[in-house]
């Protein structure tokens, strides 16, 4: 079996668990959103030699350590899957997802960079983008994100550097 090249970050060790019982990858955790500046100077190293990809649930504190991680490390992978799939009556995490939604997500990493204006705000305006809920969530589904909500869809893309030609291809 083909390894993984790239670190994942997830969560805690039920999600390492989970992970490394559906594919052959390395794994480190945060531990929830302390994130201390030991991990973060580890990651850093390893982004460079490796890359790092973030695996964290579709929750709050997933999206806060997605988010930090994101501007402390800069050009990172995403790996996103949906609430829908992780979830049982009473939580939600990539620890509750099956191994073939964990191997679909990893097949469409998402790659994004910080600070990067590739989408103009009033493109984004006149595409409809921030009304059209429906229009959004499809181009979002398209793109392999889960469910977000307008500003946080422009945020993405211009971290993902698509154009607006580049999204309806």
């Amino acid at each position: 079996m083909e390894k993984i090249k790239q670190v994942i970050v997830v969560e805690g060790q039920n999600d390492i668990n989970k992970l490394v019982s559906c594919v052959n990858c390395d794994c480190l955790k945060t531990n929830g959103t302390h994130i201390s500046t030991k991990l973060i100077k580890q990651l850093k190293v390893l982004n460079k030699t490796r890359g790092v990809i973030i695996f964290t649930d579709d929750d709050y504190p997933g999206r806060y350590i997605r988010t930090i991680l994101q501007n402390e490390l800069g050009h990172v992978g995403h790996a996103y899957i949906d609430k829908k799939v992780s979830r049982t009556t009473k939580k939600v995490g990539v620890e509750h997802a099956s191994c073939d939604e964990i191997r679909k997500s990893l097949s469409k990493v998402v790659i994004m960079e910080t600070s990067n204006e590739s989408f103009p705000f009033s493109d984004y305006v006149d595409m409809d983008l921030v009304l059209n809920h429906k229009k959004r969530n499809k181009l979002i589904e398209k793109l392999g994100l889960p469910i977000m909500n307008s500003k946080r869809f422009y945020k993405v893309l211009n971290m993902m550097s698509i154009t607006p030609q580049e999204l309806f291809l």
